[in-house]
């Protein structure tokens, strides 16, 4: 699936900005990234993900989802308000 697609119906404010990048799964553990993978980086109870990216890059992550400020990342990066919102 194309990651725009992925966001067809979903609360953002710039849709027209998400690359056609093909995604072949979601994780919210950088350690079940596979080449393709988008990974969601959220904020938990004593873990934040946002920790993670390079993990999840480095595991092949084609893009990346999550609610802090982030550039120069090597894979599309998208900011949302509330990554956990469906």
């Amino acid at each position: 699936m194309l990651l725009k697609n992925l966001f067809v119906d979903f609360p953002y404010s710039e849709p027209m900005n998400i690359p056609a990048a093909e995604v072949t799964g979601i994780a919210i553990d950088s350690r079940a990234v596979k080449p393709g993978y988008l990974f969601v980086a959220m904020q938990g109870g004593s873990v934040d993900g946002h920790d993670y990216i390079s993990t999840a890059i480095a595991n092949g992550a084609a893009a990346v989802v999550g609610s802090r400020e982030l550039s120069g990342l090597s894979v599309p990066y998208i900011q949302l308000e509330n990554p956990r919102q469906r």
